[in-house]
């Protein structure tokens, strides 16, 4: 994961679907307010509140946890947020 700091807006740059919890479409926006890169493999790595309302994160005040996932060569890919660009340019 790009470095992203707590605080920092950001945007899903790639559909995520944690099961069961459903469908987070790309380009849904949210403020870090979590971020540990040394998480244990069933820890968080980082929590984004969205600003959009999914019912299935009522549970957890509407923030989506993203987890270490490892491809084939065993490198952790977890690049799902990108910054959001300044409106103010």
């Amino acid at each position: 994961m790009d470095m992203i700091t707590v605080g920092e807006r950001v945007r899903l740059i790639d559909d995520v679907a944690p099961y069961p919890l459903g469908l987070f479409p790309v380009g849904t926006t949210g403020t870090v307010v979590e971020v540990d890169l040394n998480a244990a493999p069933t820890q968080p790595v980082a929590c984004v509140k969205l600003d959009r309302h999914f019912e299935d994160l009522d549970e957890w005040d509407n923030v989506l946890q993203v987890f270490r996932v490892e491809d084939e060569s065993s490198e952790v890919t977890t690049a799902v947020f990108a910054p959001v660009e300044s409106e103010a340019a």
